[in-house]
Order: C-alpha cells, then sequence, then structure tokens
C-alpha cells in the first residue's frame, strides 16, 4: 500500500517525538559542571541563490529543533522535528526534506517562504534523505530499522506529494550517509557500526554489493565510476564502541 492511501485509512496519525531519558551524570557528581546551550550544527545544504541551510542537531539530552538559514550576514530559523540531520533539496528547487531523528516525521521545508510546510510520516531515526536525479524517488536510511526507505514522489507548484512507498531494503547495522549516482542507477549507503557500505541497484531495488571499510564511515559520495568513502580509521577492523586499545599493541 503506498504511503498517501495509508495515512488517509489512518486519519489518527500524530506527529510524535522521542524524549531523552534521565543523565544520570548531574550536578550530584563532582565532574559535573553546568554546560552552555549548544545548537551543534551537523548538516549543510547550500542552495543555488548563495543560501546555506544548516541542520542543528542539539545534543542527546536537549534535542535541536530548527535548521538555520544563513544568508548573507543573516541567520534565520526554521521550526522542524527533534534532532534534525540529513537533509536534501529537491531537483525542482523548490522543497528541502529534512530528517528528524526523534521525530516520526520528515519536514517539507518551503524554499521560497522559508518554512516547514509538511510533515511525512516515517520510522523514528532517519537519518539521511537523497532524491534521485529525476526528482522521482526519495531515499531514506533508518538507523533503527537497518534499512533504506524509498517513496515515490513528485513536486507540485504548492507541495512535494508522495504516491507510494517500497518495501525496506536490508542493509547492515546503523546505516547513515547514502549517495545515488548521477544517473540514478546506483545508491551507495554507509553502515555506520556495520563498517560496511552497501551497494543498491536502484531501479531494481536490490542490494549487490556489499564492501568491508573495516571502520566506521564519515561520508560517502558515487563519483561516475568511483564510490568515495571517509572513514574515520586506517581499517584496523575496530568496532565504533570498542574500547581504545582492543588487540594490546600499544596503538589507538
Amino acid at each position: 500500500m503506498g504511503l498517501l492511501p495509508l495515512l488517509a485509512a489512518c486519519d489518527d496519525w500524530q506527529p510524535q517525538h522521542l524524549e531523552p531519558g534521565p543523565n544520570p551524570f548531574g550536578p550530584g557528581d563532582e565532574g559535573w559542571a553546568e554546560q552552555p546551550h549548544r545548537d551543534n550544527p551537523l548538516e549543510l545544504l547550500a542552495t543555488p541563490d548563495g543560501r546555506l541551510w544548516v541542520t542543528l542537531q542539539g545534543s542527546p539530552d536537549e534535542p535541536g529543533r530548527h535548521v538555520a538559514v544563513v544568508d548573507g550576514d543573516t541567520v534565520r530559523r526554521i521550526a522542524v522535528g527533534s534532532g534534525p540531520t540529513g537533509l536534501a533539496l529537491h531537483p525542482s528547487g523548490r522543497w528541502i526534506v529534512v530528517a528528524n531523528r526523534f521525530s516520526n516525521y520528515l519536514s517539507v521545508i518551503d524554499v521560497q517562504q522559508e518554512a516547514e510546510v509538511r510533515r511525512l510520516p516515517v520510522d523514528f531515526y532517519g537519518i539521511a534523505p537523497a532524491f534521485t536525479p529525476d526528482g522521482d524517488e526519495l531515499w531514506l536510511t533508518n538507523r533503527w530499522r537497518d534499512a533504506v526507505q524509498v517513496f515515490g514522489v513528485r513536486s507540485t507548484p504548492t507541495a512535494l506529494v508522495v504516491d507510494w512507498e517500497a518495501a525496506p531494503i536490508p542493509v547492515d547495522s546503523n546505516p547513515r550517509d547514502l549517495a545515488i549516482s548521477a544517473d540514478g542507477s546506483v545508491v551507495a549507503v554507509a553502515a555506520l557500526t556495520g563498517t560496511t557500505v552497501s551497494l543498491i541497484d536502484r531501479r531494481q531495488r536490490f542490494e549487490t554489493h556489499r564492501l568491508e571499510l573495516g571502520a566506521p564511515a564519515s561520508d560517502v559520495v558515487v563519483a561516475g565510476d568511483f564510490v568515495i568513502v571517509a572513514t574515520q580509521s586506517a581499517c584496523t577492523h575496530h568496532l565504533p564502541f570498542a574500547g581504545p586499545d582492543t588487540d594490546g599493541d600499544g596503538q589507538p
């Protein structure tokens, strides 16, 4: 069933946000110190008119709720969901989609109005959205589901419309960064904890290869015949949550 028919049948859908749990490290600990508010800017997107759009993720204890628009010397804020992470510009240039890590929806920003104009229901922990070059599909990594979600979309003069949703495509553990080739044929998905990159045939929606990195990926791009990955270590096959010297060689 496509997303819009599903929502039509579920009129009781309501936006929800995950609330942070209590932090045991507080004023009672001798090492505690009061911390200032931190916006923690995360992802950047530049539109052709020179504006810079920045997700302000905040912290796990105090998730952000805004996208900043930097326009020359002026900074404006747009209210979105909780813990905004990745963002993507539709090829029409009219809509920006923002993934909100702790909310059950994507925020759609009207570039002309600089405002959230629609919410597209998805699972919690959506991380990185990307449009195909033709603008007909929206791909989204989900770290909770260990999968990539695919939606059929179209741009109208007044809205970004979702027509259908495909079955999720399983990938490795905690997928985050996502890139689509210029011809729209290949989707590369980097799994943070899995330390792999999945190559997906976009039209068949099938994982064709899984590349072992041996290190957490920081980002991935598809450039011609190459997939370029920035990693967080020298590929020593240490998981991101492992200790500083798990093999005892004296090196991190």
